[in-house]
């Protein structure tokens, strides 16, 4: 039974292969899910050949092609004339609710299911912003796979509960600066305007949170249900600003409901299920409003306020996702993947994010592009860390400026290894 028990914790989940050490099935993992290849014999592109540099084998573009908009082109003799062993190239098998990073010079369409969808070429942006669709897998697992035994190995339960511990702190910082003091998903110039009406609720929910007693906490959590169903049932007829603030009340709205009560919610996990599920339609909706604008693609600089909406809208899409990669930890299911936000840029450097004068953060931006070399972080890359390994050199720059929101999400790189 022992014996059996191991061999089946060492098979891949995705294409069912099996390992013989843990160290092995990690690695594989890491790039089955992402739906690369697996190191092999294989030669580097042409392009990275030539310039000696290293590549990590990426199809159908390379990381280092992706980032300069290079054509990738790699010499096909070798998988054409190799056997296909176990022990030669193995091609995993994408699940369809990760897609891969599309390449930067050449895609044109990205398959979702069955129905394609265009996406951006080249010619007008460097970036491809996801449609942030649902798949028919994802929502199986949510809603009708039985919860497996919760995580249990400690570096990994270590971490969720430090990604559960910020995001909690997300609206209790709500609670007692009622906006004075920002979370790190929302932007001052956000509320330039004043406090627009979701938000404005959420602090009220939030305050009624931070001063609730056992006796009014089912009534606390049936309020914070009800107001999370209202914005859900509304959201399509928000403006830009006002669905950007409804994305973020749902996120910390969603915080109390998941892990702010030490009472047992009186919700079931398949509700909870059920509103994650809806809160894919919202992501879905923002990130229709735009997730990038054309001069990060373009390596210019774009004006304070639109690169501050944008910025804020990835960082609210990510949080979601946050969100529920730590919910499925902690109940058992399997972890949500972050795959198809790949070719958007990581969350910038905190100093960009936290400066309050437009003329300063002018400056800041351009010194920002001259360092990177026009070259700016991008999500896939976080892909391609070794959560047991040393940071490569652009890794440990993004890291460098990070702030607190970018610390835990380099802290989720590392456990996901362990955990998936």
């Amino acid at each position: 039974m022992n014996l059996q028990s191991r061999d089946e914790s060492l098979n891949c989940s995705n294409c069912h292969r099996k390992f013989t050490h843990k160290s092995s099935l990690v690695r594989h993992l890491k790039r089955c899910l992402s739906g690369l290849k697996a190191p092999s014999r294989q030669k580097s592109c042409q392009n990275c050949s030539t310039a000696k540099a290293g590549c990590d084998l990426q199809r159908p573009s390379c990381g280092r092609c992706q980032a300069r908009s290079l054509r990738c082109e790699f010499l096909a003799i070798r998988e054409s004339s190799r056997a296909t062993s176990e022990n030669d190239l193995y091609v995993p098998q994408l699940p369809h609710d990760v897609p891969p990073p599309p390449s930067a010079d050449d895609a044109t369409r990205i398959s979702e299911g069955s129905n394609e969808q265009p996406i951006q070429t080249v010619e007008t942006a460097k970036i491809v912003s996801p449609k942030l669709l649902l798949s028919p897998e994802r929502r199986q697992i949510l809603l009708g796979t039985a919860p497996g035994a919760p995580v249990s190995d400690a570096a990994v339960r270590h971490t969720m509960h430090f990604v559960i511990r910020v995001l909690k702190s997300w609206p209790r910082l709500i609670a007692m600066h009622h906006f004075a003091q920002l979370p790190p998903v929302v932007h001052k110039l956000q509320l330039e305007s004043g406090v627009l009406g979701p938000l404005a609720r959420c602090h009220a929910l939030a305050c009624m949170w931070a001063t609730h007693t056992p006796d009014s906490s089912d009534s606390v959590q049936n309020a914070v249900v009800e107001e999370i169903e209202r914005l859900r049932d509304q959201y399509s007829s928000c403006t830009e600003l006002d669905l950007l603030a409804t994305a973020q009340s749902i996120l910390f709205l969603l915080i109390l409901l998941f892990f702010g009560f030490e009472k047992a919610a009186p919700v079931s996990r398949t509700t909870d299920a059920e509103l994650l599920i809806s809160v894919w339609d919202v992501k879905h909706a923002l990130a229709s409003t735009g997730l990038f604008l054309e001069e990060e693609a373009t390596n210019r600089l774009p004006r304070w306020k639109e690169w501050a909406i944008v910025s804020a809208k990835r960082r609210t899409i990510l949080a979601l996702n946050h969100l529920e990669w730590v919910w499925s930890l902690k109940h058992g299911f399997p972890v949500l993947s972050c795959f198809e936000l790949g070719p958007l840029p990581a969350p910038a450097a905190g100093y960009l994010w936290q400066e309050p004068e437009e003329k300063i953060w002018e400056r800041l931006y351009k010194e920002w592009m001259r360092n990177w070399g026009n070259e700016g972080y991008k999500m896939f890359e976080f892909f391609h860390i070794d959560p047991a390994g040393t940071l490569d050199q652009r890794s440990e720059m993004w890291l460098a400026e990070a702030d607190a929101y970018g610390v835990m999400l380099m802290a989720e790189v590392n456990a996901v290894g362990n955990s998936i």
